[in-house]
């Protein structure tokens, strides 16, 4: 399952360091592990659906809506990993490590934004990777 990221220090990452080779690798195995279970999950969900009656079709329908929705994400993560990361002059945010502090949080994430904004590099959903 893809999770939202909070912490600054990863987001920008993710936005602007390149992984070594190993860990670009392991993120794409990672990932193309989860599309194989994916897979797996809705051949064995089709053939339940022949099974069931109307309702339950519309609720496993809504299901595979999720599933390739999934999958989609997972495709584009894949080459968010390999695209080259733009260079940015910032340097990568300290994590705020007081929990109660959401002003200073934000303000680490509201800059990560203005950065990938600049850099037109907004991530595996963004249009960087269109």
């Amino acid at each position: 399952m893809i999770l939202a990221e909070s912490r600054p220090s990863r987001v920008f990452a993710k936005l602007f360091l390149e992984g070594t080779p190993d860990e670009v690798k392991r993120q794409v195995r990672k990932l193309r592990e989860g599309q194989s279970i994916m897979n797996t999950v809705q051949d064995e969900a089709r053939s339940f659906t022949r099974r069931v009656g109307v309702a339950d079709r519309d609720k496993l329908d809504e299901y595979f809506t999720a599933v390739r929705e999934l999958e989609e994400r997972l495709v584009k993560s894949e080459a968010w990993i390999q695209k080259p990361k733009p260079k940015v002059d910032a340097p990568p945010p300290r994590d705020n490590t007081n929990g109660s502090d959401l002003i200073g949080r934000m303000k680490l994430l509201f800059d990560l934004v203005s950065l990938a904004l600049q850099t037109d590099s907004s991530g595996p959903r963004g249009k960087g990777n269109r």
